[in-house]
């Protein structure tokens, strides 16, 4: 296991909020495997988590279930689902509050009055400004009221939260867990699912793997925004394969796969209505759980965005770092042709990238939003290498009335239109993805109908769609009325 010490941090966050025990009845038991090395510097840690024992590790394994093996993890806590006990906080109108409480057993059964809450707005992680957090912050203004559930919040995404209570979890302390949430995938599934949602009318949750997972009472409306199913059950292969996780990572990721799938799928049926944020993830959602659901596309602002005839001749991709995302393709075909391409974001893959690029490709990591804006104006095309499930940025660059480039799949297949306001390549390589920026260049783009077709996804749609959702659910209007004038 490469890091046992900071997954020993975890669990004494988990012991001190009396979380362990769930975490062994939900898998049978609990594993945790270090090099022969450690276990004396971690033997002093491990004593202050109740019965944790160490064993050497000789199978390349680490936190995983595993049939028939004795428990080693053990608290003797009995674990309730995590009540609210944060007392009436009055939120201002220019900040997001932010709460990490420990769970407080006495007080579990006590629900605060109806009248005070009566919407939750539910996220899987606020970890940067990704497109599923901005989906759920428009969510949350469209619910002005609403309380918001997360596991990590990078405070980045506090602006746009702002008048809301924000709620995360435990181990929001863990400071440096903020940059590896992945690697706490088991965690999360608890977590979500002990949250007391029993006070609120109308939750709406916004998930791409966990959050739909919460449970509410009977009489309440749940609303599941999905990006996408859980891509680790779904589609683990396409998400590992060229990435840089090592071995031991890949292995506990397959160890999981089939649990996760069957939490996924068993999750899916909670939500009273399930909304896709495209064609590709409708279709998706038909496949992996067996359910319809409806289309609304995410919103895009491109009101900051006007659009340009500058062209600095460069090619644009603006991403998390992801190896799903294929970015790899325009660093191996601008590198070839010999093209400037600037690569915007974070993420694992981000030094294997910087291996295979030439000088000609820049990588800028995290820029606000004014400099992303810039970027848009002034380059030669947007670049959507991968796969995506809906695609925000390439949208933003057509807001600025800019070319895309996209592999034939995902999102894209809603929001570009072939010959009028960009080109696909059908091939998930670097020659074919080459031969469409030579495409391109050898069209020409009507600026006012790139940027007409961008504005089909402006928020304003997007929020005069979920109106009508609500409208239709019998939502009480109060909890939105505000907003829909």
């Amino acid at each position: 296991m490469e890091d046992p010490e900071y997954l020993l941090d975890v669990l004494e966050n988990l012991v001190r909020d009396d979380q362990v025990d769930r975490l062994v009845r939900e898998w049978d038991c609990f594993s945790l495997k270090v090099e022969a090395d450690d276990l004396e510097t971690l033997g002093a840690k491990s004593s202050r988590i109740g019965r944790v024992r160490l064993q050497p590790d000789q199978s390349g394994g680490g936190m995983r279930p595993s049939d028939g093996q004795q428990i080693l993890a053990e608290t003797g806590t009995q674990v309730e689902p995590v009540p609210d006990v944060n007392p009436p906080h009055e939120a201002s109108d220019d900040v997001a509050t932010v709460v990490q409480s420990p769970i407080d057993h006495a007080a579990q059964g006590r629900v605060r009055p109806m009248a005070e809450t009566r919407s939750a707005v539910i996220q899987d992680w606020f970890v940067g400004p990704g497109g599923s957090e901005q989906v759920a912050a428009e969510i949350a203004r469209l619910l002005p009221r609403s309380d918001i559930y997360t596991t990590f919040l990078d405070p980045s995404n506090l602006p746009a939260l702002a008048g809301h209570q924000v709620r995360t979890w435990p181990l929001q302390r863990l400071g440096p867990a903020r940059k590896r949430y992945r690697a706490l995938l088991p965690l999360y599934p608890i977590w979500f699912e002990a949250l007391d949602l029993r006070r609120f009318d109308l939750v709406v949750s916004s998930t791409s793997a966990f959050a739909k997972g919460v449970r509410t009472r009977r009489s309440a409306t749940h609303v599941a925004y999905v990006h996408t199913p859980m891509r680790y059950a779904w589609n683990l292969d396409a998400y590992l394969e060229g990435s840089s996780f090592g071995l031991g990572s890949r292995v506990a990721a397959r160890a999981l796969r089939p649990w996760l799938r069957s939490w996924d799928r068993r999750t899916a049926r909670r939500p009273d209505v399930l909304v896709a944020n495209s064609t590709a993830v409708r279709d998706r959602i038909g496949r992996h759980w067996g359910r319809d659901a409806e289309v609304i596309h995410p919103p895009v602002n491109i009101d900051d965005i006007a659009p340009s005839t500058v062209d600095d001749g460069y090619l644009l991709v603006v991403a998390r770092l992801l190896a799903y995302r294929r970015i790899d393709l325009l660093v191996e075909a601008a590198s070839r042709l010999g093209r400037r391409a600037i690569v915007v974001g974070e993420g694992p893959e981000l030094g294997r990238l910087r291996r295979l690029a030439a000088p000609t490709v820049e990588f800028r990591g995290r820029v606000d939003r004014a400099e992303v804006v810039t970027l848009l104006a002034r380059c030669h095309a947007y670049v959507v290498p991968g796969e995506e499930d809906f695609g925000i940025a390439p949208v933003e660059a057509m807001g600025a009335g800019k070319p895309v480039v996209a592999f034939r799949a995902g999102g894209a297949l809603d929001t570009v239109v072939e010959g009028a306001t960009g080109v696909f390549f059908d091939r998930p390589t670097s020659e074919a993805l080459a031969d469409a920026l030579v495409a391109v260049d050898q069209l020409s783009f009507d600026l006012r109908v790139v940027r007409a077709n961008a504005e089909r996804f402006a928020v304003s749609v997007f929020r005069r769609r979920f109106i009508e959702l609500f409208q239709r659910l019998g939502v009480d209007p109060s909890l939105y009325e505000a907003e829909s004038t």
